[in-house]
């Protein structure tokens, strides 16, 4: 196990907080497109985000229980996560549509526009979490000597 994983911790509140900020921004921003227009369409909208956002939360929540185990145990368990992220946000959509009756297409829209810009500041959070943990070997070939 590489000593720089125990020594630094998993940034859980910060990328929950990225994860937020984010999500208020795709809402407000479904808010500047729809407002008052279609108030039907936006609380579809919203209600989607708001279920990504929490698959999301709780999938950084998952993973970040890996962080004392090293860095690459913290990618494998985001790469395993993703499966099951992307099922709960599925049954979302089709709870949604059968339980709700909202409509099926701008579910399906609304769903896809907020999972994938969470889904990339979770991506990159993590990417960088694991960077600054894992402690690559040198070969001594690739030095440079001079």
């Amino acid at each position: 196990m590489n000593a720089p994983a125990q020594a630094q911790s998993f940034p859980l509140l910060p990328i929950a907080l990225r994860l937020t900020a984010v999500a208020v921004a795709i809402g407000l921003f479904m808010y500047a497109l729809l407002g008052s227009s279609d108030p039907a369409m936006l609380q579809t909208g919203l209600i989607a985000l708001v279920g990504v956002w929490l698959v999301n939360v709780a999938s950084v929540v998952f993973v970040s229980g890996f962080a004392p185990r090293g860095a690459m145990p913290v990618a494998m368990a985001h790469y395993a996560a993703a499966g099951g992220r992307l099922l709960l946000c599925v049954g979302l959509g089709v709870l949604a549509v059968k339980q709700w009756d909202m409509p099926t297409t701008a579910t399906l829209i609304a769903l896809a526009s907020a999972y994938i810009p969470l889904l990339l500041v979770e991506a990159v959070a993590i990417a960088g979490y694991v960077r600054r943990v894992y402690v690559a070997p040198v070969d001594a070939k690739s030095e440079v000597t001079g």
